[in-house]
């Protein structure tokens, strides 16, 4: 059996039609190696992938699904839910920035006499962006589901600067347990965390 290449849902929010495509993170032997060590030792040491790579991974799985569909038609939306054991589930807000623009990097300056001091130059996203111009912008957005504490789902959505089709977005912000992120606007590319919007009142 061939893997889907549509995506799994079209919803309608405000008349508006979005292609939802959800994908699941599942444990890998890193993750599984963990989960033993937590068993037979108390504790464990993981993480050594790059920050963001399993997000970049899920982008470009999805692509295939959401272009076909969503591109110059519609907004479409990528949804991620983490299915891994309790012990080793997280989709964390940084992984999901770097992810989609680019690794947090400071410039070095190094001087030429030795002696002086290194200076600190520009604080801003570097490679490993999956989201730019031109690039993956049918995609309107990525989401994260998530169980809240009272056992209820929740949603958090990261909007995409780059999105040819934005989300009807101040509908989301009126519905219960659902948030929606943006980046700082900035010309300079300068490193920024996500800004959690408001709804209208």
């Amino acid at each position: 059996m061939g893997l889907s290449t549509t995506p799994d849902y079209d919803i309608f929010v405000g008349g508006q039609k979005i292609v939802v495509e959800v994908k699941e993170l599942k444990a890998n032997d890193e993750d599984k190696k963990a989960l033993q060590d937590m068993e037979t030792q108390k504790s464990a040491v993981w993480g050594s992938q790059r920050v963001g790579d399993r997000i970049r991974y899920k982008l470009d799985d999805a692509k295939r699904q959401i272009e076909g569909r969503a591109k110059g038609i519609c907004p479409s939306l990528l949804v991620l839910y983490d299915a891994r054991p309790f012990l080793v589930r997280g989709i964390f807000s940084y992984e999901v920035l770097v992810a989609m623009y680019g690794w947090e990097t400071i410039d070095l300056h190094v001087p030429e006499k030795l002696g002086e001091p290194v200076i600190f130059g520009k604080h801003r996203f570097g490679k490993g962006k999956k989201f730019r111009e031109g690039v993956h912008t049918y995609i309107s957005g990525l989401a994260i589901l998530s169980e809240s504490r009272s056992d209820s789902l929740h949603l958090d959505i990261y909007l995409n600067d780059y999105a040819d089709k934005l989300l009807p977005y101040e509908i989301f912000l009126q519905m219960k347990d659902i948030d929606i992120y943006v980046r700082p606007q900035n010309q300079s590319n300068e490193f920024g965390k996500w800004i959690k919007l408001k709804p209208n009142k």
